[in-house]
């Protein structure tokens, strides 16, 4: 079970590593499995900051993230 300030870190430790990434495929390029993880890690993002939403919502199952076809297949 998480509670807000844990996704909070974990949203913190996410955006951390995307910027790694995506300073590295700026200047050297990155290699396929770097490239994979910068997907996953977008859609990681995507679904803690979902579930951050719903915690304010006060949704009752906010301590557990939806699904990424979920999340993802959101219209904007």
């Amino acid at each position: 079970m998480y509670n807000e300030q844990d996704v909070q870190a974990r949203i913190g430790e996410v955006e951390a590593e995307l910027h790694r990434l995506r300073t590295r495929a700026t200047a050297d390029g990155l290699d396929p499995a770097e490239r994979a993880t910068l997907g996953s890690l977008e859609v990681e993002l995507d679904r803690l900051w979902d579930q951050v939403r719903r915690f304010r919502a006060g949704t009752p199952d906010a301590d557990e993230l939806r699904p990424t076809q979920e999340v993802e297949g959101y219209l904007q």
